[in-house]
This record gives C-alpha cells, structure tokens and sequence, in this order.
C-alpha cells in the first residue's frame, strides 16, 4: 500500500490520467534533475515501507492533457542517497511497477508535461484514497464512502488483473521466495557420506497386484539413498505368483523383507 498520510505535495491531476470513477493515483512531487529529467519523490509513508522490502504498485505516467503517442520511456529507482537501485521503462498509460527495497524517487527522462503517479496497494487504503480524492458531489459523508468503496473495489480487480501476470509482480514473487529462502532453508555445503548405521525404514503393505508391488520396488531401488528396507506385509491370502514374486525379490535384493503378518504386527515387529 502506499502507506502513510497522503498529504505530500502533489501536482494538478492530469485529465487524461482520470478513471470512470473519477479516481486518479496519488500524483508524486517532481523537480527538475538535469537536463530532460525529472525526479519524482515517492511520499514518506511509502518510502518507509519501502525501507523493509520492495513492491509491486500500479502506476500511471501521464503527458498532461496531450494525446501524442510516445514511445516508452526510461525510469530510475534511486535511494535516498542518490544511488540507482534498479532502471525500467515504461510507456504513458497504466503499468505495473516493482519499487525495490530502498527506493525514495523515481527519475524519469522526460519532458516536464509528463506526471507519476502510484496507486494504493490494499483494500483500506484505496477505499480512503477513494473518499478523499473521488468525485462523488451532492452525496452525505456516509452515502460518499458506501460509493466510494463500491469505485475502489472496481479499481482493485482492474488493479489485480494489471499486476498479476507482470514483470512486476513476478519480481515481487521473488523477493518473498529469496526471503523465505534465507529464513527456512539451509544451504548445505557438503554431502553427508553414507552411514550404514541410519537405515530407512519403510513399512506398507505389498499390492495384491503383481505389477502394482513391482512398480513400488522399482521406485525403492532407484533412489540415491542405498540405505533403507523395506518391511512389506503380504496381503491375507496372497495369491501364490504373488509369493513367489516375493521370494525372488528378496533373494535379489535383501533390503525388501516380505513379511505374511499384518501391517501392524510387521511394523512391530521391525521395530524390535
């Protein structure tokens, strides 16, 4: 979401950038960076929660009330220090953008008749974004925020739709797996060398069915991990091929041990 109050400085909302609602994206402050630039400072409270991770916004970049087609144009996310964190482009209209973990302004090399502006991100924020700067005239404080959020609910599946399959929200995506990553899974630096001490012990019964009980063998004897047995209880009243299949599966390999006792009596019996 864009967080905090949304009363930083912003610029007259161009007409063309408006929604049917009337709901145009928080415009961001701009000055001039350097010839054919602009910068555009994000307001505090994004900028804070930006500090702790970085995401995915809906932004609208918007030439004023010209109609002229442009070609896409080039955005720097920089930090509160100057340094670039990460560069995009984008062409006027409506996008999905990734803001990285850091970002305090967006420069853009463009005239000054273009305009930034970002879009909310969560349910509550919009809908007060949708109170304050929606054009609902005539209605009562109450009636003003029933249609308020009945226009920011629109915006979000339109919003949802815009960012769900973008680069945007892909790179969002990844921020939280890489996160989650370092948080609960371990690297490990080495292969732990086989220990005939640490055996697997499976126990299940044997398929009734000749093929099936040799497809889960077959599954056995392929994985990596040499070290495991397989303690299988034969159905009651197993057919005899079924039996002898038993036989020379265990007189080739010893790690399949067929047992005609019944699952639960074989597992405690294993684990004697």
């Amino acid at each position: 979401m864009l967080q905090g109050a949304m009363v930083s400085t912003r610029e007259s909302t161009p007409a063309s950038a408006e929604t049917p609602h009337g709901i145009g994206p928080v415009w961001l402050s701009a000055q001039p960076a350097g010839e054919g630039m602009r910068r555009f400072r994000l307001p505090f409270g994004l900028r804070l929660a930006l500090l702790r991770k970085g995401r995915a916004y809906v932004a609208v970049l918007c030439d004023g009330k010209s109609h002229a087609a442009h070609p896409d144009l080039a955005l720097t996310f920089c930090d509160g220090a100057g340094r670039v964190l990460a560069e995009a482009r984008m062409a006027p209209g409506e996008a999905a953008l990734f803001l990285p973990r850091g970002t305090a302004s967006v420069t853009l090399a463009a005239p000054a008749i273009f305009s930034l502006g970002l879009y909310p991100r969560t349910k509550l924020a919009l809908k007060l974004h949708a109170v304050r700067s929606g054009r609902f005239p005539g209605l009562p404080l109450a009636k003003r925020w029933k249609h308020a959020a009945a226009a920011a609910r629109d915006l979000r599946g339109v919003h949802a739709a815009l960012l769900e399959n973008s680069p945007a929200r892909t790179a969002e995506r990844a921020r939280a797996y890489r996160a989650y990553r370092a948080r609960f899974v371990e690297d490990f630096t080495a292969v732990p060398a086989p220990d005939p001490e640490l055996v697997l012990t499976f126990f299940g019964e044997v398929p009734a069915d000749r093929d099936q009980a040799q497809a889960r063998l077959s599954a056995l004897l392929a994985q990596t991990d040499p070290n495991w047995v397989w303690r299988a209880a034969l159905p009651a009243g197993a057919p005899p091929d079924l039996l002898d299949w038993a036989k020379e599966a265990e007189a080739r390999d010893p790690r399949f041990r067929p047992q005609d006792l019944p699952l639960e009596a074989a597992a405690m019996w294993g684990s004697v």
